[in-house]
């Protein structure tokens, strides 16, 4: 699930690499699903004012 994939790469600091191995994937499909998250929420993933919010909000949706 993509909310799984921008979780993970927000945990690992933004780090396709880290997010690759703790998801037992290869690192171009990190990258894939990233630059359609990036498409789907018109957002650019390297702005913190975008991972404040992101990271807010997925642990907001965790506690619901």
């Amino acid at each position: 699930m993509m909310t799984d994939v921008l979780k993970k790469y927000l945990q690992n600091n933004g780090s396709v690499n880290d997010t690759a191995n703790q998801m037992y994937v290869h690192r171009n499909t990190i990258n894939y699903k990233l630059k359609k998250i990036e498409e789907i929420l018109d957002v650019d993933l390297s702005s913190l004012d975008f991972r404040i919010h992101a990271t807010l909000g997925l642990y907001l949706l965790d506690l619901m």
